[in-house]
């Protein structure tokens, strides 16, 4: 008779029982599924870190970001001051003919003015002058008035 068969006849071949790395992962895979998705949702990640670190600039940091701002409004500042001093150059050549133009005319006036001035001292001296002689004329006048009188007076009690 013939021998009863033995239970590893009856068992199925391990199709996947074999040295290919493609069949043991797929054995693995169908052994672990949701590790399986965790891992391939944890190299997808790793993945595109790696292909968007190679392709996009990393992303600025604050203080990167307020440095490019400061210089930002540096430049413009700059530009702005550039536009105010030549402003601010003009306004003060403007300012500085038309006070020119008022310290020439008030040397002028005072130019008139002291002539004007002159003028009346001069005829302020020559009615001075005139006062001055009328007055001692006046002096003499009296002077010799009085002295005559005193003399005339002398003389009368002379004769008498």
């Amino acid at each position: 008779s013939t021998p009863a068969p033995l239970p590893a006849d009856y068992e199925m071949p391990d199709d996947y029982a074999s040295d290919d790395p493609v069949a043991q992962v797929k054995a693995w895979v169908e052994e672990h599924p949701g590790l399986a998705i965790l891992g391939a949702a944890g190299i997808g990640l790793l993945a595109g870190r790696i292909v968007s670190g190679l392709f996009s600039e990393p992303e600025p940091t604050l203080s990167d970001r307020v440095e490019h701002r400061a210089r930002l409004l540096q430049k413009e500042a700059a530009k702005r001051g550039k536009t105010l001093r030549a402003d601010a150059s003009r306004y003060a050549d403007g300012a500085g003919d038309s006070l020119q133009e008022s310290l020439h005319r008030a040397a002028e006036a005072l130019k008139e003015a002291a002539s004007h001035a002159g003028d009346a001292a001069e005829e302020g001296y020559e009615k001075t002058k005139d006062l001055a002689e009328t007055i001692a004329d006046a002096a003499k006048v009296a002077v010799t008035g009085v002295v005559a009188t005193k003399i005339d007076d002398w003389i009368k009690k002379v004769r008498d």
